[in-house]
């Protein structure tokens, strides 16, 4: 169970990155956010300021997507978001954003969108890895601590050493990113298809593509996403 949450008094005399008991999301009005306000990981809304900070800092956007009910939100807080081997790696190689979808629908709408066009399935919590422009390239839902320990310094190492290669500042231009070898948990990891691309590249500069695609279940156990980065950024502009 979290801990009960200063009053507003209290926090209106905390310093702007939370102090040493919470991060940013303490200011935020969402009861989802505000669950995830104690964890280590430095937390971000979605916004200018920390959408500026990863081009400033060059760093990917890590972004978590999920809801006050969500169990698998839940599960996953507990097992990883929690955990300060995970918050490290995270504080250390990324700038990460937590999203309330039932606050913010049209970035969930988005996102999942893409998340379906990816994998081939959704659900929440919904895990995106983007870069600074917004544009991502990685996406799948639910993953438990080994799988983020896994995850994240392979796609930090990738980001970095895929755009010296490419010679670009902004990573290169459509790029089929390689996973890290897959766990025993993970099921066999599908190629991506030309129809998937084309597919991803449409929905991407046609938003209005988003309220197509069928609203997702809670997510099973974990999923095999495949990944890859497009130039187009069109809608990255309007989020």
């Amino acid at each position: 169970m979290h801990s009960e949450l200063p009053t507003p008094e209290e926090i209106s005399q905390l310093p702007s990155d939370g102090g040493p008991r919470f991060n940013r999301l303490i200011f935020e009005s969402s009861p989802y956010l505000l669950q995830h306000a104690r964890n280590p990981i430095n937390w971000r809304a979605w916004g200018e300021e920390a959408l500026e900070l990863a081009v400033a800092e060059d760093k990917p956007i890590f972004l978590s997507i999920g809801y006050t009910t969500c169990h698998w939100c839940h599960v996953m807080e507990r097992e990883s978001f929690e955990d300060d081997e995970v918050a490290h790696l995270l504080n250390e190689h990324f700038i990460s954003i937590k999203v309330d979808r039932e606050e913010r629908p049209d970035l969930d709408h988005v996102y999942m969108a893409v998340t379906q066009m990816m994998t081939g399935r959704g659900g929440w919590p919904m895990t995106v890895i983007l870069t600074p422009q917004k544009v991502p390239f990685f996406a799948g839902t639910y993953f438990p601590k080994a799988s983020m320990l896994d995850l994240l310094p392979h796609f930090s190492r990738v980001w970095k050493e895929e755009r010296e290669r490419s010679g670009k500042s902004d990573g290169p231009s459509f790029i089929i990113y390689p996973r890290p070898r897959k766990t025993r948990r993970e099921e066999t990891l599908m190629p991506p298809t030309w129809s998937a691309v084309l597919k991803l590249s449409l929905l991407l500069m046609i938003p209005s593509m988003v309220g197509l695609v069928s609203n997702p279940s809670s997510p099973p156990p974990m999923p095999s996403p495949f990944c890859f980065a497009t130039t187009s950024e069109r809608v990255s502009r309007k989020l």
